[in-house]
């Protein structure tokens, strides 16, 4: 399908990639398969810049005659690959990351978007990070504990990653922890020329 002769929104993508983000891409296939079945199983169901589109291309109501290429959906394969370290290393490296983001002015960051006017119940600031700040803020709880519970909340958030993945078999794990960057990513690009 020749997406380049399709005019898209901007707004549209962005909600959708918004969707996934917050709901994930079972949710926004589940949206294709409401919209049009058959569109949808010709599709696979974890590529989700493709799943985006279709559903974009719903919206666009200028765009529908694309939809008479059906077949050319099936032209794309999708890959997915696991990046995978030892679960106690990488609650280690968590950790860390969450003292960096506190030294960075997180709760400075925190504290400007809400003296700007953003709502603390808004979407948004419900992220990790942020609703601890917040609770901590609000006097909820002492800077120590929201620290702690950040921690806490990105490593079980890594934990159902983890469990989340384990659902595709086609996925393939790669232990990372002896490899640099640019070993991953040439054994992820060998993989797929063999393929």
């Amino acid at each position: 399908m020749d997406f380049n002769k399709t005019s898209f929104d901007e707004n549209i993508r962005d909600k959708y990639w918004k969707m996934y983000y917050e709901y994930g891409s079972d949710y926004l296939y589940e949206l294709l398969l409401n919209k049009d079945k058959n569109m949808a199983q010709s599709i696979e169901k974890n590529n989700v810049k493709r799943v985006i589109r279709a559903l974009e291309i719903f919206e666009n109501n200028d765009a529908m005659r694309v939809f008479s290429k059906v077949d050319e959906f099936q032209d794309y394969k999708t890959y997915m690959y696991v990046l995978k370290l030892d679960r106690s290393i990488l609650y280690e490296r968590i950790n860390k990351r969450v003292d960096m983001m506190i030294e960075n002015g997180l709760i400075e960051e925190v504290k400007t978007l809400l003296k700007n006017g953003t709502d603390s119940d808004a979407q948004s600031m419900k992220a990790i990070g942020y609703r601890q700040i917040i609770s901590y803020l609000q006097g909820e709880i002492d800077e120590n504990t929201a620290i702690e519970l950040i921690k806490r909340d990105s490593r079980r958030y890594a934990k159902r990653q983890y469990t989340w993945f384990r659902r595709y078999d086609f996925a393939k794990w790669i232990d990372v922890e002896l490899k640099n960057i640019d070993e991953i990513a040439e054994y992820i690009m060998d993989d797929i020329k063999n393929k």
